[in-house]
Order: structure tokens, then sequence, then C-alpha cells
């Protein structure tokens, strides 16, 4: 094992512009082949190569042995495989709005790998992972001579159907790397192809996502049929309203969802996140009113979640002000 160097990291592209360069490459092919290879540390900070591919895959490699890093690439539109080996190694991931309607299943074969986030990850031991739709950074750390990982980043919505609510393994099912390896083994060829021509993509991208269907349901089982996310988010404010720090990454990390497919599921109720908790603590600062006339209204705001008085006021003005228009 050779020494471990910090790197200086390049600029990162804002994602805007990552979605133009992925677009422009995909052009009328639907299927884009890359290998990103670097012998250690000094290959990292040098290589033209290395640094464009690690610019668009939004990815930092703070610190890596001397030894190579090998990634083969295989993206559809909406579909990036891909498999990697790597020394010992931190990578940081500092996501963005490009991965906020994206999900990652991550699959350790062989070595050690730890990932790192506030945000939402299910991990469920021995090497399977999935990284949930959203922007908080996730750093991942190897250990050990070779690490072998396959990343299989899609578009959440297409499988939101398979997508675990809990983090909790269904009862009965212990699923290895091992037992996914005839659906590996595809995703590991794909990602060797040498012409990507637009004949062979048409072919190979359905099968790809009945594969990574396929993984998700191996992984995690079929998932049984679940309230709907509107109905999840406005429960979860009306058990939370009282909580004065109350906000839609709270409920996103609870539901283990994107806040933005949050936003996109009430702006299709007619509604916000916010009006919905506004109704609430205002909707419960009326009946406290009710049943305790003597309240105060410091202690009002306190327990319905207000930060201050004057939010708690301006509430009640809006419920007078609507009354009285009414």
């Amino acid at each position: 094992m050779g020494p471990t160097d910090e790197i200086e990291q390049p600029p990162l592209l804002p994602a805007d512009a990552r979605r133009t360069q992925w677009e422009g490459r995909l052009g009328a092919t639907r299927l884009v082949r890359s290998d990103f290879v670097v012998h250690g540390d000094e290959e990292v900070r040098s290589s033209m190569k290395g640094i464009a591919y690690l610019q668009r895959a939004n990815l930092q490699v703070l610190s890596v042995v001397r030894d190579k890093i090998l990634a083969r690439v295989a993206g559809f539109p909406n579909l990036v495989f891909a498999h990697v080996t790597l020394p010992e190694t931190i990578v940081m991931w500092p996501r963005d709005e490009f991965s906020a309607e994206t999900m990652t299943l991550i699959i350790r074969v062989k070595g050690a790998l730890e990932i790192e986030s506030e945000g939402g990850i299910l991990s469920w031991d021995p090497g399977i992972s999935l990284v949930l739709p959203g922007t908080t950074p996730i750093r991942f750390s190897t250990s050990g001579p070779r690490t072998e990982v396959f990343y299989i980043s899609m578009e959440a919505d297409r499988f939101a159907d398979l997508v675990p609510t809990t983090a909790e393994r269904p009862q009965g099912r212990a699923v290895t790397p091992a037992m996914l390896a005839p659906l590996l083994s595809f995703i590991a060829n794909t990602c060797t192809i040498v012409d990507p021509r637009p004949e062979i993509a048409e072919a190979l991208e359905p099968v790809a996502l009945e594969v990574v269907r396929s993984l998700l349901v191996s992984a995690f089982g079929r998932r049984t049929p679940v309230e709907p996310l509107f109905s999840r988010v406005h429960r979860y404010i009306l058990d939370h309203f009282h909580e004065a720090e109350l906000r839609i990454e709270h409920v996103a990390r609870h539901l283990n969802v994107a806040v933005r497919t949050i936003q996109v599921e009430l702006q299709n109720g007619g509604t916000t996140f916010v009006k919905l908790l506004q109704h609430a603590r205002t909707v419960a600062a009326l009946e406290l009113l009710r049943s305790e006339p003597s309240v105060t209204r410091a202690d009002l705001a306190r327990r319905c979640g207000f930060g201050s008085l004057s939010s708690l006021q301006r509430a009640l003005r809006s419920v007078s002000v609507a009354d009285a228009s009414g």
C-alpha cells in the first residue's frame, strides 16, 4: 500500500452546464461510453481527461493511495452505469439540483466502502445502499488494496414504485452482492462496449431498464401500496406543526424522498409546504383560543409553533380578514 496525498480540486461545474454537456454527448446515439483510468494522486492532479471526467460526474477525489483507479461508465438518457475499482480513496460527491431527481443504487462487490451523509441513504449490509434523491453532500471512503463497486444512477420517478419507504429490511430477506451477480454481469459488460452505435443503444436501453428494476426488486423486494405522498406530508405536518424549526427538509428526510418531490406533489395539489404548515398552526391556535380563552399570546405562539408573536398575529389577522371578506 502506497502513501496517500491530499489532492487539489478542480473547480466544480454548475448543474446546468453539466446537464448541457451530458445532453450534447448523448446526441443521437442515446448511449455514452467513457473510461476513467489514473494511477494515483499525481495523475488525478494532472490528467486533463481525468479532471474533465470528475467535473462531468460532479465528483472530487480528496485523497487516494498511489495505485490505479479504474471507472468504466455507460450512460443512457435517464440511466447511468459505473463499474469502479479503486484503492484506498476518499471521494466527495457535493450534489446539486441535478441530483434532486435521481437516486443511486450502490453495490459493493469486493473490499470495504463507507458512505457518509446527512441526507437520505438506505444502507443494508452487506454491501447494498440506495442514495435517495437530494442535494446533501455524500462522502465515500474505501479501505483495503482494491474495492469493486457498481453505481447505478437512475431517474427517481421512473422507479418510484420500487423504492422502499423504510430502512427496515423485509422480514426473511437477506440479499448479498453475489446473489445479484447475473444482473451485475450485464452492467459490467455494458460498461465495456467499444462501439456505442444508435442501434446498439436502442436494443440495450429497454434491457438496461429492466435489469435495474430486477436489481431493485431483488435487493428490496416489491413494495406494498402506501399512503399517497400528499397525505403522508400533511399527516407529518399535523403531528409536528408545534415544532418552531420544522422545515420541508425535515419532512423529506423522514419520508425518504427529495425536497423537490414534495414540492411538486404539493403544487399538483394546489398548495405549498408553507401554506399547509401555516394553516395547521393557525387552526391549532384558534382551537386553543376557544378551549382556553385565558391563554396568553406568548404561550399560544409557543404551543402552536409560531416563531414569534408577530407571526402569530399575522396568522390570526389573515383569518379575520378572510372571515370578513367571506
